[in-house]
Order: structure tokens, then C-alpha cells, then sequence
């Protein structure tokens, strides 16, 4: 397939890489996605998804991100993310809404993560990007504690008075009393 020509500017030439074309209200979408491109191992495997190119491109969003990252890595023009979008179901009036990036990161790796199912590769996506904390609770006045661990692939961090990520990293971990209608009764 031909890529799309981008006003005719070469920016890998000009400046050694290329973005991607905004279609609307995509800034957001764009901006992860090329993050996502930059991380080699997540683009290996993408590149290493189970597709045949038999499948409909407009309804296959794997198909469609292999397609855009092909685009990204070899183009010397900008290309449209409008196949992907079409992918995801998207019409003309979606890509001029914003949408939420989490919810987009969300949709796009459960896709991959589905296309994944039975390969060799089937937990690349989690070993890439999932976490785990552990929520753990200690009993001030009993003899009693318990562990949970949880999985994630994203965390809610407070910004509010924090002067960075790293303090913001570190309030979200400190230890916290459970008081008043907080407690737990053991």
C-alpha cells in the first residue's frame, strides 16, 4: 500500500524521524502511540502479531497498528492513523472528540493481548508493561495482618502539591492509619 503524502515534506529527512498526522482530536491518541513506536520491545511485538494480511484492515485494529508502525519505521512522509481509528470503529465525528488516552491505551493493548492468545508471545504485553503492588494491612491493637497482591498496567498518582513524579511516587506508597469510619474490625 502506498503511504499517504504529508504536504510533501520529508521529515525523516529534515529531522531524522516523522510523526504522525493529526486527523482531528487525535493529539492525544498520536502522542501514545509514538511513545508506544520508541519502545523497541513493544514494537517487536507488534510487529510479531498473528495476522495474515488477509484480514479486513478497517475492522482489525492489530492489522491496523502493524500497518502505522510499518509506516512510522520506513516513510519518509507522515502517515494517517485513520486506518487504525476506522479499526477501532471510529467515524468521521469520533476522531473530532476527545477521547480519554487511558481508555484508548486500554482498548489497544486488550486488542493485542487477544491477538496474542495461544502464541509464544501470549504474556509479551504483561511482561512489558504490568505491575504489581501489594496492599498490605497490619493491625495496630490485634495480632493480625494481611497481603493482597494486585496487578496493573496503569496507577493513579496524586499531582495535587506535588512538586514532581517522584513525590508523587513516593506519597502514594506511605503508610496510612485507618481512622473513624476508615477502620477495619477484626
Amino acid at each position: 500500500f502506498d503511504p499517504p503524502q504529508s504536504k510533501g515534506i520529508n521529515y525523516r529527512k529534515t529531522v531524522g524521524f516523522i510523526g504522525l498526522q493529526n486527523q482531528g482530536c487525535t493529539c492525544y491518541m498520536n502522542s501514545a502511540l509514538e511513545c508506544l513506536f520508541h519502545i523497541i520491545a513493544f514494537r517487536k511485538i507488534v510487529f510479531q502479531l498473528p495476522t495474515n494480511g488477509k484480514e479486513d484492515v478497517k475492522t482489525n485494529i492489530p492489522l491496523a497498528l502493524q500497518r502505522l508502525f510499518i509506516l512510522l519505521q520506513k516513510s519518509s512522509f507522515s502517515p494517517s492513523t485513520q486506518e487504525l481509528t476506522n479499526a477501532f470503529g471510529w467515524g468521521t465525528l469520533d476522531v473530532f472528540l476527545q477521547h480519554d488516552v487511558q481508555e484508548f491505551l486500554n482498548k489497544l493493548i486488550d486488542n493485542i493481548e487477544k491477538k496474542m492468545k495461544g502464541t509464544d508471545n501470549e504474556n509479551a504485553i504483561a511482561s512489558l508493561f504490568r505491575g504489581k503492588t501489594v496492599n498490605f494491612i497490619k493491625c495496630l491493637t490485634v495480632d493480625y495482618s494481611s497481603e493482597r497482591e494486585e496487578l496493573f498496567y496503569d496507577i493513579q498518582l496524586p499531582v495535587k502539591n506535588m512538586k514532581n513524579i517522584e513525590e508523587s511516587l513516593r506519597s502514594s506508597i506511605q503508610d496510612e492509619t485507618l481512622e473513624g469510619k476508615n477502620q477495619y474490625e477484626a
